[in-house]
């Protein structure tokens, strides 16, 4: 049902309600006003006509609100305001109620109004209602508004607050007088030629001047104004600040350096900052070479760009920067200058000094640096000698450490040392002379001793007394070894020869003779060789049995050894003794197999090497057995036939994996060509092919592998997948096609593997089943109806051999025949109604559809349920 509502004043129809039910309420409606409504029932698109229009008017209500009223005039003790009546609402406004500070300034039915002997310069605030028979209405929003004030008086004039290089920052106070209920506004000014032009207006009393010039004086005065202008200020002058100046540039030397003094220049900077310069000052920093922790100190202050910088120490690094200061502040400093003083000489050095023990050729010297270097550090030293037989002194030694150690000397002898330091700058002057005299004289060097040879492990060393210095020699060192570098002391005493024995034949010795007596230790004699005589080879050692990559013989065993050392005559053969049997000779090898040994039997193998002089002593026992025969293949049989499996069984076993170290079995299968690859490799006794083509003949054999190696391949085996039989048909279908005339067709199937597809048809009544038809045929007609009733047929589909036999599928679905005599009586029941009626059998497409749908109805219903007790709950 709709309802139509239609205002007076509009033409327009508005639809105010579209339902059922058969009352509705109007809201939001003008009081005092005429509607007309009407109704009209529709149903989905189509409408109906329209009922009668009723008339109905609504009740009076108190006024709307009125507008904010309106300032008509303005002086110092009165203000005028008018305003406008709203709407009644259907009752005649009788007055307005005119509300101020004051409450009910006035009532009446004016429309505007004039209030007198108010305060000047003061705020007050208005707002207005309507009233009429029924009420008053809300009241209208607040007028504010002040009356008129004097001129203020002149302010005093601004004040800096902060000056900058392009800024002032100025600050007033508001004029003084008697108190103003407004705010003052304060216009700044600025002389700018001949005139002050504006810089700010507002009711701040403080503002920054931007983007002016620096070092400049500027004219400034304020005017205050609240009903009026008042008289400017007094003129106030103020200066900008100047920019410091940029730092002098060019700093530099205007002489080389002294020893105690350098002297500085620099030039004006290119910027003074708009202010003349007040001073230079110059820095001075002589910490070093140090980065980052220099002290500086001020050394000059005034307006001259040159110095010169006196008292200074000879040779350390000096850094020296200057900056300059005008009536803006400081610039920045210049770049550093770095500057070394000249070098002097450096000082005597001290404490020339015996270090150690003196010897009979030697004198240790040291001494200490000095103490003032010059300023450059000390890079070198020179001693000279003055000999006992003379008075010239001669140079031995210049570097720079600060020990030296004089030789070649004469045992019991006094010498004069002098030492002198140099630098940079050249040398300094010798030192106080030193005297130190030499110890007394160790024995002379031994000559060669002579070596006899006694045997393939001994030898006699015999040597003579060298020349002893005055004291007499008391014991002979014998230095032995087989390296000229590697010597060690095997005799000790007084004797002048030594037996050497426990030597290794054929070998090279090294010998020499060292004198001691009270003095000291003389020097090393000079080096004696000899060689000792060859002797039988050693013994062989690291004898082993070899690894080999293929797989061992039982009657051979593979061995290896080290060769061992020939003591001076080549090694010819080795002899390998396995016990029982005659030593075997062999030539010069570290390898060698023995063969026609018996399989699975344990020998005692040692060996010897042979040389020209004879044969070494035999080898440790090594114990080695000789591996067993590999395994024959055991017998392949074939437990299971499928048409693309073969199961395959051999041996005597469980068919699953053993988690032993037994035997292995490799099962191959030849390919298309002559390969024989692996299809299985493990411990199992049978094993299960897949995959494979129905009829088809493969060929197979099988090997064992034990430890002892891998045995023969076995004879090729030959097995036959079979057929595969024909798949399952569908039901088939029957139709009536005369009376007592069926016909029976079923599906078709393609050839299998060139074998064609014959059919054979079952009658079916209970347990009795009869073939009616056998052939290639896909369907069958027959006449004349079967007695009784609740036939079925089936259909089966076979594969017709080349030889004639056939392979059967399995029989399909049975189908149910309908009984002639049903169908005739049904007939004259068609033909009465006048429609032909068939017989409809449900296939198994259809029946899966229905309950797919079936399945879908009650998913739809179960989930609506669930939405409904569950989530509507939530």
């Amino acid at each position: 049902m709709k309802e139509w509502f239609q205002y007076p004043d509009l033409t327009v129809n508005v639809m105010l309600r579209r339902g059922t039910d058969t009352t509705y309420t109007i809201s939001k409606l003008r009081p005092a006003t005429q509607y007309y409504v009407r109704v009209c029932a529709a149903s989905d698109s189509v409408k109906g006509t329209s009922s009668e229009v009723v008339c109905f008017t609504t009740l009076c209500a108190p006024p709307d609100p009125p507008k904010a009223p309106r300032l008509l005039l303005r002086t110092k003790n009165s203000l005028g305001i008018e305003w406008k009546c709203p709407k009644d609402n259907g009752s005649k406004i009788l007055n307005n109620c005119w509300n101020m500070n004051i409450p009910e300034a006035y009532c009446g039915s004016l429309k505007q109004f004039k209030l007198h002997r108010l305060t000047p310069s003061t705020k007050y605030t208005f707002r207005v209602a309507a009233r009429n028979q029924l009420g008053v209405s809300a009241f209208s929003e607040v007028l504010t508004c002040c009356t008129a004030g004097c001129a203020p008086p002149p302010p005093a004039p601004p004040r800096l607050r902060a000056a900058g290089v392009s800024w002032l920052s100025l600050e007033w106070s508001a004029p003084c007088g008697p108190p103003s209920r407004d705010t003052f506004t304060h216009l700044l000014e600025m002389e700018e030629g001949p005139d002050f032009k504006p810089q700010h207006v507002g009711q701040e009393l403080s503002y920054t001047v931007k983007n002016l010039q620096r070092c400049t004086a500027y004219h400034f005065r304020v005017i205050a104004n609240s009903e009026g202008c008042s008289q400017p200020s007094a003129v106030v002058k103020y200066w900008t600040c100047a920019d410091p100046p940029t730092c002098p540039s060019r700093l530099r030397l205007h002489s080389p350096p002294l020893s105690h003094s350098i002297h500085t220049i620099w030039d004006a900077p290119e910027d003074d900052g708009g202010s003349p310069i007040s001073h230079y000052v110059l820095e001075l920093s002589h910490t070093g070479e140090t980065n980052g922790n220099d002290a500086w100190e001020a050394v000059y202050t005034g307006l001259q760009t040159e110095y010169v910088c006196e008292g200074l120490d000879p040779g350390p690094l000096y850094k020296v920067r200057v900056y300059c200061q005008n009536r803006g502040g400081q610039s920045q400093v210049s770049e550093i200058l770095s500057v070394r003083t000249a070098p002097v000489h450096p000082g005597p050095c001290r404490a020339l000094r015996v270090s150690d023990t003196a010897t009979n050729s030697e004198i240790p010297l040291s001494w200490e640096a000095p103490v003032q270097d010059g300023g450059s550090a000390v890079c070198v030293y020179a001693v000279e000698m003055a000999a006992p037989s003379g008075v010239a002194r001669a140079h031995l030694f210049e570097g720079p450490e600060l020990c030296f150690t004089a030789r070649a000397l004469q045992p019991a002898a006094t010498y004069r040392f002098w030492v002198r330091a140099g630098n940079q700058a050249g040398w300094g002057p010798w030192s106080e002379a030193c005297e130190a005299s030499t110890a007394a004289g160790s024995p002379g060097k031994c000559g060669p001793p002579k070596l006899t040879v006694t045997g393939p492990a001994s030898l006699q060393a015999s040597w003579e007394e060298p020349v002893c210095n005055a004291s007499e020699v008391c014991e002979f060192r014998l230095e032995w070894g087989e390296q000229r570098d590697a010597l060690s002391v095997v005799s000790c005493g007084p004797s002048t020869s030594h037996v050497l024995t426990d030597l290794r034949p054929a070998t090279e010795y090294f010998c020499r003779i060292q004198a001691i007596n009270n003095a000291g230790i003389g020097p090393v004699g000079d080096m004696a060789v000899a060689t000792t005589l060859p002797s039988v080879p050693a013994v062989v050692e690291g004898v082993e049995e070899m690894r080999v990559t293929t797989s061992p013989s039982p009657t051979q065993i593979a061995l290896q050894w080290k060769e061992p050392c020939c003591h001076g005559a080549e090694i010819l053969g080795y002899n390998i003794d396995l016990g029982e049997q005659l030593p075997l000779s062999v030539g010069k090898t570290s390898q060698y197999l023995v063969d026609r040994l018996q399989p699975n039997t344990t020998y005692r193998v040692r060996v010897q090497a042979v040389n020209s002089v004879g044969a070494g002593p035999l080898s440790s026992i090594l114990k080695v057995r000789t591996a067993p025969l590999p395994p024959n293949p055991p017998m392949l049989e074939c437990t299971v036939l499928g048409p693309h499996t073969l199961k395959l069984r051999w041996g005597e076993g469980s068919s699953r994996a053993q988690l032993t170290r037994g035997t292995l079995y490799s099962l191959h299968m030849q390919d298309g060509g002559d390969r024989m690859p692996c299809v299985y490799r493990g411990p199992c006794h049978s094993f299960k092919l897949q995959r494979l083509r129905e009829g088809t003949e493969y060929c197979f054999c099988i090997q064992a592998i034990r430890g002892a190696g891998t045995g023969p391949l076995s004879p090729l085996y030959r097995f036959c997948t079979a057929r595969s039989p024909p798949p399952q048909l569908k039901a088939p279908k029957i139709e009536l096609v005369d009376w007592n005339e069926y016909t029976v067709t079923w599906e078709t199937l393609q050839p299998m593997r060139g074998d064609f597809i014959i059919y054979t048809l079952q009658l079916l009544r209970g347990k009795e089943a009869e073939q009616v038809y056998c052939g290639p045929a896909a369907s069958y007609t027959w006449h004349g109806t079967p007695a009784g009733s609740d036939w079925r047929v089936r259909v089966c589909a076979g594969r017709q051999r080349p030889h004639g036999t056939a392979l059967w599928g399995q029989y399909s679905l049975s189908t149910a025949m309908e009984n002639a005599e049903k169908q005739q009586d049904a007939r004259p029941v068609g033909i009465l109604h006048g429609h032909c009626r068939k017989s409809w059998t449900i296939t198994d497409e259809l029946f899966a559809f229905l309950v797919l749908l079936a399945f879908g109805i009650v998913a739809i219903l179960f989930a609506a349920l669930i939405q409904y007790f569950l989530l509507n709950k939530d």
